[in-house]
């Protein structure tokens, strides 16, 4: 059942899923498409749940996270545990480049073009790199099939993260969790910092080239669906599952998880754009205890013209944590 503990604590009024809503603004759209498991799916978990009146402003915003954002790092590093006891099993599976394979099959892919943060070191500035797994592309193709249908198609804002730019990022999560919390003790940052960056390169699907941060636009204006958030903003509020968005937001976001979940995908739940296959992060969301080994694991060197995997982390490094400051 949906729990409206959230909405009572920041003192806001929840409202029940409007299943006419739903139809207007998705459902029979995906519907028309063909997606009826999609928008039946979608329909079933929103029934149990609640949600806002209306979009919170950027000050409710910051508000909430400061009261929330403890708690939802304290889940992801209980997801977090899981992760750790993965076992990596590299496939050495070659990889392949998403802004070419755009280009050669017309797909309605965009690609940010804000370059690496200027905390990630020799690639500062650098145009992000898009190289992701073989299979792993087939997952996002067999996404952008289903979503296209429907008239949506995906914006990639990150991919493949090469030696220095994973942990360079790190340190401004940390540093992006002190400007928005400066009362937080330096332990919760951490623990924030970690919820929204890998910290090992166990962790770090990116550097694996196994996950990708992706948005849905609507292929009609072009626009990016509303989910309550900017990229890649931090706090409770970017959770999968967070409570305090509107119908439309939730909406906007299932949407996503749910096509992704069908094409063999897996979503980190502490953020709701991290879509990942084969790696830590997508064997510890398998059900039960018995979890499966990541079949890729951190890159650190490969061939840009043939994209053959040329160096790995090995295991005593797989553990090794990224300095914070």
């Amino acid at each position: 059942m949906s729990n409206t503990s959230m909405f009572e604590r920041n003192g806001l009024d929840p409202v029940p899923f409007s299943l006419e809503m739903f139809h207007e603004t998705m459902g029979e759209r995906l519907s028309e498409a063909g997606l009826h498991v999609v928008a039946a799916e979608i329909a079933e978990l929103g029934i149990v749940r609640h949600f806002l009146a209306k979009p919170l402003s950027p000050e409710s915003v910051r508000a909430i996270n400061n009261v929330e954002g403890v708690a939802a790092a304290e889940s992801a590093a209980v997801f977090q545990k899981r992760v750790q006891r993965v076992e990596v099993r590299e496939s050495g599976e070659r990889l392949m480049n998403l802004r070419d394979l755009a280009a050669a099959n017309d797909t309605p892919w965009t690609f940010t073009d804000t370059p690496y943060h200027p905390a990630c070191g020799e690639w500062a500035g650098k145009e992000r790199l898009f190289w992701i797994r073989e299979q792993v592309t087939k997952g996002l193709l067999n996404i952008t099939a289903s979503l296209q249908k429907a008239g949506f198609g995906l914006r990639f804002e990150d991919g493949f993260r090469p030696l220095g730019v994973q942990e360079g990022l790190f340190k401004r999560r940390y540093q992006m969790a002190l400007v928005e919390n400066p009362a937080w003790t330096h332990e919760q940052l951490v623990l924030e910092a970690r919820a929204k960056t890998a910290y090992t390169p166990r962790f770090a699907a990116h550097k694996g080239g196994a996950a990708v941060d992706i948005r849905v636009r609507d292929l009609r204006d072009g626009d990016l669906l509303d989910i309550g958030h900017g990229y890649p903003d931090g706090g409770a509020l970017v959770a999968l599952d967070a409570p305090l968005v509107t119908q439309r937001q939730w909406q906007n976001r299932v949407l996503l998880a749910s096509i992704a979940t069908q094409s063999g995908m897996s979503m980190y739940p502490f953020e709701d754009w991290h879509v990942c296959m084969g790696d830590t992060t997508a064997s510890a969301c398998a059900l039960g205890d018995d979890l499966p080994p990541a079949v890729y694991g951190p890159v650190k060197r490969f061939d840009p013209n043939t994209g053959e995997v040329l160096e790995v982390y090995t295991p005593a490094e797989l553990d090794q944590v990224f300095e914070v400051i």
